[in-house]
């Protein structure tokens, strides 16, 4: 199913693209991953999510995302497979309830998984993470779908990954 992604990804026009980007880590790259693009399209999102699921299956309460790919995949997971899904403002609302935690309300003993599209630096997931831990929510780990770099320093939980930027370049 891997090998089957990776085909999927590579023939979707605008998922891989080459051009100068700037990325929210603040670097600068020569290709850039739309793995949000590719959602859209439902064999892709399917396998997506099955892939996803497989790795982290019994492991979670709840699943986490934020950003608009990580709250995608987390709701995407959630109605797919019944799982609650919690999703994260890595900036708090200056309106409304002013909440930053939305969906699901974890209990203290519950512990989920955290997920988003692409992985560079981490820096994402570790204010993701920093704002759960601020709201006493536990996570065992992350799961994206690409990851193409390194954690610049330790994110104190494991990150999987279903492919590398080497699988979808040649």
């Amino acid at each position: 199913m891997k090998n089957q992604l990776i085909k999927l990804l590579k023939e979707t026009k605008g998922v891989i693209v080459k051009g100068n980007f700037d990325l929210t880590a603040g670097n600068n790259s020569g290709i850039y991953i739309d793995i949000k693009r590719a959602l859209g399209y439902p064999p892709i999102s399917e396998l997506i999510l099955s892939l996803m699921y497989e790795k982290f299956v019994g492991l979670q309460d709840f699943v986490a995302g934020s950003g608009w790919g990580g709250c995608n995949l987390a709701s995407q997971i959630s109605n797919c497979y019944g799982i609650p899904s919690v999703g994260v403002r890595l900036e708090k609302r200056s309106h409304g309830t002013k909440k930053q935690i939305e969906g699901y309300p974890p209990k203290e003993f519950e512990k989920g998984v955290l997920v988003d599209d692409v992985f560079t630096t981490g820096s994402s997931l570790r204010k993701t993470k920093e704002i759960l831990d601020a709201n006493k929510i536990a996570i065992s780990g992350a799961y994206v779908v690409v990851k193409r770099g390194n954690p610049k320093s330790p994110l104190g939980f494991p990150v999987y990954s279903l492919l590398a930027l080497q699988d979808l370049i040649d």
